[in-house]
């Protein structure tokens, strides 16, 4: 179990369980964040946003060199 904290040791959020992911992580310090009022930096944003897509929206190409 993963829980974010504030200073006299209360959660701040719901504990993250069984959900030890790298998006699972980054929502939760979202969420920390978001509801502490600090700011959430930007490159964590995109990391919970974007970890986690679908593999119908990915698309991969291979390039032959010789």
């Amino acid at each position: 179990m993963v829980r974010c904290v504030d200073e006299r040791r209360r959660n701040v959020t719901a504990p993250l369980v069984r959900a030890w992911s790298v998006h699972g992580l980054a929502d939760l310090l979202v969420r920390a964040l978001t509801r502490t009022g600090r700011a959430v930096p930007a490159w964590l944003r995109l990391l919970a946003e974007n970890v986690d897509v679908p593999a119908r929206h990915v698309e991969s190409a291979i390039f032959g060199m010789s």
